[in-house]
């Protein structure tokens, strides 16, 4: 099954992609482009996908760990993070699925009626991989060392009011 999407805005992703020397697959049916990229010596690549609508353009990058979802308090410190963590972003926001507990950083661009500029699609990107490379140690606090939320934030983002947190 093929998706609706517009070639233009895919020729412009692959315009960027290929010009700031990324290597991806793309697959046509489906307007998806889809590459790895490595962040932090302790996780050592995140898919990332920008996927091509007719009118949008969706980046994901999804984290290759995440909570155990059957320890109850590490889910609800992790999403307690997360909520943290997307309190006043701009541009994207982090996912969790409670169900298997992967987590994402998406980011949208609206092109309804136009296609983004190279400095759009750049910052769809670029913005993500910053601000998952802020967030991702406490992350692993979390998952690994079993920090709390307010902690693991605290760790990430020294202008946070930690105070919030109850």
């Amino acid at each position: 099954m093929s998706a609706e999407y517009s070639r233009e805005l895919a020729a412009a992703v692959k315009e960027f992609l290929d010009g700031d020397d990324w290597h991806y697959d793309f697959f046509e049916d489906k307007g998806l482009f889809q590459f790895i990229t490595v962040l932090h010596d302790r996780v050592k690549t995140v898919r990332c996908y920008m996927d091509v609508r007719e009118d949008f353009l969706l980046t994901y990058f999804v984290l290759p760990v995440g909570p155990d979802i059957n320890d109850a308090y590490m889910m609800q410190e992790m999403a307690a993070f997360l909520c943290m963590a997307n309190y006043g972003m701009k541009y994207g926001n982090f996912e969790m699925d409670w169900k298997d507990g992967e987590i994402r950083y998406k980011s949208y661009i609206d092109c309804d009626g136009m296609t983004p500029s190279m400095t759009e699609i750049r910052n769809s990107l670029y913005i993500g991989l910053s601000t998952l490379k802020k967030y991702l140690p406490g992350m692993i606090d979390i998952i690994f060392n079993h920090t709390d939320a307010k902690t693991a934030i605290a760790g990430c983002d020294d202008d946070y009011p930690v105070g919030r947190v109850s």
